[in-house]
């Protein structure tokens, strides 16, 4: 709803009509006492809200962006009386004007109450990792995987294999000493991997990044009591694993009211989201739907400004 909203070739028609309109530019001041209009323009009128979220935008002064604001209805007002309203170009610039003022009024309303417990609750499960981290563990593990073709004889000599691993690595009181016993046990290539794991929880998830562990690993894992530490034998569906224990990490809980403040801005986001699509469906199935050629521009400008406050 600003000047520069407007095109070259509108502002240049509409200057001649302006000059013989016969209006003064309104004193455009805010009243303090009141939450109504302080613009007026004929019987239009701009609300105090409107003029301190322009102000707050566009970084300036409340008084200038009210006469601004006023100008702007003024030749509004003079475009319907010569009705270039009705032309493509007047159509095209009312309909992004009213997808801008939607998504204004959408967000007005997203901000006005908190996050609930509810959308805390949503955003707390999907982003865990940032907010409700249990206790985790850090290993080392060696595991004879499983052979590709299963026969009793290929399965004899695998769990055979892991009781040997076992055995070697048992005195093991250094994550290197570990390594190096474990790759020491005779073995062809493709039968034994030794590698660290990322931090995870008792359920199999990974901290560090997406994914998750087998969870019959990850129970073995917690099942050692002690760091420094290896556990017996663990079968999962990779194979037979020996794991020693690293690390202990104990659970990071974010509070409450520290989550709200952190989940606003999507909250915020989602709310938003969630009544254009509202919007979108009551009135799908009343009208037809036609994507204006400013809506990628519109919301371009309007989600930067959302990750910009």
């Amino acid at each position: 709803m600003t000047r520069s909203s407007l095109s070259f070739s509108l502002l240049s028609t509409l200057l001649p009509l302006l000059a013989g309109c016969g209006e003064s530019t309104p004193n455009a001041r805010l009243d303090s006492a009141s939450r109504d209009a302080v613009v007026r323009v004929s019987d239009q009128s701009i609300p105090l809200g409107w003029v301190e979220e322009v102000a707050r935008a566009q970084g300036g002064h409340a008084d200038a962006v009210a006469v601004a604001l006023a100008d702007d209805l003024r030749l509004s007002l003079a475009a319907r009386r010569a009705h270039l309203d009705d032309s493509a170009e007047g159509a095209r610039g009312s309909k992004a004007a009213l997808a801008r003022s939607t998504l204004q009024k959408a967000l007005e309303r997203a901000r006005a109450t908190a996050p609930t417990d509810e959308e805390v609750g949503t955003l707390s499960k999907e982003r865990w990792r940032d907010v409700e981290v249990p206790e985790t563990r850090v290993v080392l593990h060696a595991v004879v995987l499983r052979p590709k073709k299963e026969t009793p004889e290929t399965l004899m000599h695998a769990k055979s294999l892991a009781a040997t691993l076992l055995d070697r690595v048992a005195r093991a009181d250094s994550v290197s000493e570990f390594e190096a016993l474990a790759n020491g046990v005779p073995h062809d290539a493709s039968e034994l991997v030794v590698q660290p794991l990322p931090p995870f929880t008792a359920d199999g998830r990974i901290v560090s990044e997406e994914g998750s562990l087998d969870l019959a690993f990850a129970r073995g894992a917690f099942q050692i009591d002690s760091i420094g530490k290896t556990s017996a034998i663990v079968e999962s569906s990779f194979g037979w694993h020996v794991i020693y224990l690293v690390e202990k990490r104990g659970p990071k809980i974010v509070p409450l009211d520290a989550r709200r403040a952190l989940f606003l801005g999507e909250v915020v986001n989602r709310r938003v989201r969630a009544e254009i699509q509202r919007i979108a469906g009551e009135r799908s199935g009343k009208h037809p739907i036609e994507i204006s050629s400013a809506a990628e521009t519109i919301l371009a400008e309007f989600h930067d400004g959302l990750r910009s406050r």
